[in-house]
């Protein structure tokens, strides 16, 4: 990836004000994306821009923050922070490490260093919803962009989804192997598109467990209406629909489960989504939850988590997989 030049021009200013500094650095470092900076350069250390912007390091954490979720900018982990590349404009789009290297004009290669069937740790069967002695497929590969080594993914894989996972070219897309799921999913939104829809309102847009508090004497507080971090701003306060919030928590229930890892997460988290479906039916101005629509809702979701744990916690990765398996059975 290209690095940027040295410059000796001025830099602009953040100064004291009504404006938060973080909020003007991350205008002026808006302004220099795709003008001074081009796509995929890498941009200058925290270091230097909170030298040459005279702010603080944790100001420039702050901007160069939203800009990655804007998804402005993007970091490679040991290699620093790059320029964006042209957005592509799919909110249901799974781009696999292959795909997403040819995008940026690089060749990817995949060394495997290993690929066997084990009884995975607690955590994992968890959120795989395996049985005490279940195995399931361990995969360690090295990911290459150019010769280039950039990541090494270390992945558990259920055998219910894909049996035969370590007789296949695992040097190729993993993403490609499993690619089947993508036309039942495409099948699960068509019909959910054909389904009455209740009126879209304003939502929360990111509702789960931990967006919520139980206050003592005072019931419950939902918390945290900034939507879904990996989506536009823009976006995030357009009308929507009521039950993508349910979807939400309904999802929340799977991580808890893998968190709390118990001997039956999956049960458990399924007994949950059970309880949770009954209270809302039973309460006052509750919607009425549409089956096909519900389902599309919960796997769009899984969809979003499957997409957002690759990037940042892929450790995380098989809980909202499992979730898409579990919604498309």
């Amino acid at each position: 990836m290209p690095r940027l030049p040295d410059t000796d021009a001025p830099a602009a200013s953040v100064t004291s004000g009504p404006v938060p500094k973080h909020a003007q650095l991350r205008a002026i470092l808006l302004a220099d994306i795709g003008s001074t900076w081009p796509a995929h350069a890498a941009i200058p250390s925290e270091r230097e821009l909170s030298t040459r912007h005279g702010v603080s390091r944790a100001t420039v954490r702050e901007a160069l923050r939203q800009l990655i979720e804007e998804q402005k900018l993007y970091t490679v982990q040991g290699k620093g922070t790059f320029v964006a590349g042209e957005r592509v404009q799919s909110q249901l789009h799974l781009a696999s490490f292959t795909e997403d290297m040819r995008r940026r004009g690089m060749v990817a290669t995949t060394l495997v260093r290993r690929a066997e069937r084990a009884v995975p740790p607690l955590d994992v069967r968890a959120a795989l919803g395996l049985t005490e002695h279940e195995q399931a497929w361990s995969i360690e590969r090295l990911r290459l962009a150019n010769g280039i080594p950039m990541a090494l993914e270390l992945g558990w894989y259920s055998p219910r989804v894909a049996a035969d996972l370590g007789e296949q070219d695992l040097s190729s897309s993993l993403y490609g192997l499993l690619a089947d799921r993508l036309a039942a999913i495409d099948a699960v939104y068509a019909e959910a598109l054909e389904r009455p829809w209740p009126r879209l309102q304003r939502i929360h847009g990111d509702l789960h467990l931990g967006q919520v508090l139980a206050v003592p004497n005072g019931g419950w507080r939902i918390v945290d209406f900034e939507g879904e971090p990996l989506r536009p701003m823009a976006e995030r306060a357009i009308p929507d629909l009521p039950p993508r919030d349910v979807a939400g928590m309904l999802r929340s229930f799977d991580y808890a489960g893998a968190v709390g890892a118990g001997p039956d997460a999956a049960a458990w988290a399924a007994s949950c989504r059970e309880a949770f479906l009954s209270a809302y039916d039973a309460a006052p101005g509750a919607i009425e939850l549409d089956p096909a629509l519900l389902r599309a809702l919960v796997l769009d979701k899984a969809v979003y988590e499957s997409i957002y744990e690759a990037r940042n916690r892929p450790d995380w990765l098989p809980v909202p997989l499992a979730g898409i398996d579990a919604a498309l059975a």
